[in-house]
């Protein structure tokens, strides 16, 4: 969205506001524009949802006793991302955590398609961080040629993935995805929104058919506009209101507004951790452009 959208389209089509799903868009927006071509100019962080991997019981089970999960205050962590970053790398077999385990073939992280979509991309990101020596702390330009062979070596070991994130969510969450990938890479806000729906029956399945994992350190998908417009600002203005900002809130997203208070009342059926206490950094905008040129076409890696 903001690197394939040259200025004279932007201007021509008087583009109003982007909205990528990534607040290293403006990063990048700049890099590809003038700032001086857009009068309106003008970035803000709207709202945002951690990403979470479900995982099966069998598999939440055998990373606990793996040492790779941990259970803290009735939630679910992954304590370890470098351990299942190297059981991915390392074509890990479930059978090779527990040999009576009735899970079959190698650990890996379902997701949507890294090169196509923001939540894949995210998982490269924090994985990319963890092959560079600390999943705490964002690449750098210098740990590309270690890391952009091991990224482009995952992608290649999922096989045929979804390019959206709602269809790559519902084909797990219905079960046709939930064992052909026992942990399943998603939006916290999916899984919030997905627990409120009628006649799912939620409470039944959550614990005792999967359960919801947080990686540790986390990544969030921190949901940005670009407002190129004065109109466009009317409209960042407008998502920073307090309704606004509960109605993204009863979709399962968090507020980035100061004052507004993401109730948990609203998910009755499923509590949620109030804020993440370790969080990623993302890669700089160079080192960003290199992995999704690898993850577009590994000869780039």
């Amino acid at each position: 969205m903001v690197t394939t959208l040259p200025t004279e389209e932007l201007r021509s089509q008087q583009v109003d506001c982007l909205s990528p799903s990534n607040n290293s868009a403006s990063t990048l927006f700049e890099r590809y524009h003038s700032r001086t071509d857009f009068p309106g100019y003008q970035t803000a962080d709207v709202f945002y949802s951690p990403l979470v991997v479900l995982a099966v019981a069998e598999a939440r089970d055998a990373q606990m006793r793996a040492g790779v999960v941990q259970e803290r205050n009735g939630y679910y962590y992954i304590i370890d991302v470098g351990r299942l970053g190297d059981q991915i790398i390392n074509r890990t077999l479930w059978t090779d955590l527990d040999p009576s385990a009735t899970l079959r073939g190698p650990i890996k992280v379902g997701s949507t398609d890294p090169a196509a979509s923001n939540s894949g991309n995210l998982l490269y990101f924090l994985l990319g961080n963890a092959f560079a020596g600390d999943a705490s702390q964002a690449l750098q330009m210098s740990d590309l040629p270690t890391v952009l062979p091991l990224l482009s070596n995952v992608k290649d070991s999922q096989g045929l993935q979804a390019n959206r994130s709602e269809d790559f969510f519902n084909r797990w969450i219905s079960g046709v995805a939930e064992y052909q990938y026992p942990l399943g890479w998603v939006y916290e806000s999916q899984i919030l929104e997905y627990s409120n729906l009628s006649g799912v029956d939620f409470q039944s399945r959550l614990n005792s058919e999967f359960s919801i994992l947080y990686p540790e350190p986390g990544v969030y998908s921190v949901h940005q506009f670009i407002a190129l417009s004065p109109n466009g600002q009317r409209l960042i203005a407008a998502l920073q209101t307090p309704a606004l900002q509960q109605l993204a809130w009863d979709h399962g997203f968090r507020s980035l507004t100061a004052g507004v208070v993401n109730d948990q009342q609203v998910f009755p059926n499923l509590r949620v951790p109030t804020r993440l206490t370790a969080v990623t950094s993302l890669p700089d905008a160079p080192v960003i452009e290199r992995i999704v040129a690898c993850l577009k076409d590994d000869t780039q890696c």
